[in-house]
């Protein structure tokens, strides 16, 4: 919130009022990320965009999976989802978890922006299960994972071009953990956010696809063999910006 405020390079410039932060416990937040707060600041997001407009999204927390619930809509018959600070205990297993975010709904508000013709990036910072990592057990039975790549769908020429990065595979745990290491009383961040803005912060002047590899180098340097980011739609242009560019 604070980095898209005041430290995204020339001639980017996110103005106060464009930017909604749904948090719980963080200073400036507009509300909780509720089921509800969540679909309406995304709709009310793809009611405002104009052509060439450049949105960012940074989805961060819990995810899992749950049965479909539309019949012959996934290969593997789960939908993935996203858990709002405002789900209920998962007593029917045929009616889902009670106020989850489901990939449809997230894909189909992706769809909204794209529509409008706005150029989409899109962080997922969440992971499917493990100690001290962003997941949620939903239900012991079930793999959780996040597959979010079902959430950005095809890319018709219609719609304003889409970067994803996600910040892990779909059978791997992300980590969330006081940062920057050795720092006394370091606040939590996931990893994959934290390095995201520290690599911007050394060099902002890159392309999607050279903060990618930055990422991951920074990920070898630290010895980490797990996770392993992906990075994926229209990566040769600049970050925060919608052009392909000639890389530096």
């Amino acid at each position: 919130h604070e980095y898209l405020l005041k430290n995204v390079p020339d001639p980017v410039r996110f103005a106060p009022e464009n930017v909604t932060l749904l948090a719980k416990d963080v200073p400036g937040a507009s509300g909780l990320p509720t089921h509800a707060a969540i679909k309406a600041a995304l709709a009310d997001l793809a009611a405002k965009v104009q052509r060439d407009d450049f949105v960012y999204l940074h989805l961060s927390g819990h995810g899992a999976q749950q049965p479909q619930m539309v019949k012959g809509d996934e290969t593997d018959g789960l939908d993935e989802i996203f858990l709002p600070v405002d789900i209920e205990k998962w007593i029917n297993r045929d009616a889902g978890v009670p106020n989850a975010l489901i990939d449809n709904e997230i894909g189909a508000a992706l769809d909204a922006i794209r529509d409008k013709g706005a150029f989409v990036w899109v962080v997922f910072d969440c992971c499917h299960s493990g100690t001290a990592t962003r997941a949620v057990e939903v239900d012991d039975e079930l793999e959780r994972k996040v597959e979010f790549a079902d959430l950005v769908g095809g890319d018709p020429i219609t719609k304003g071009k889409l970067v994803a990065f996600y910040a892990a595979q779909t059978v791997e745990t992300t980590p969330e953990m006081p940062l920057p290491k050795g720092t006394a009383d370091a606040p939590r961040f996931g990893l994959f956010t934290f390095t995201i803005l520290s690599k911007l912060a050394e060099n902002p002047n890159v392309t999607y696809r050279q903060l990618g590899q930055a990422v991951l180098q920074q990920y070898s340097a630290d010895s980490r063999t797990r996770p392993t980011p992906l990075f994926e739609g229209e990566l040769d242009a600049r970050v925060f910006g919608t052009d392909k560019t000639d890389a530096v």
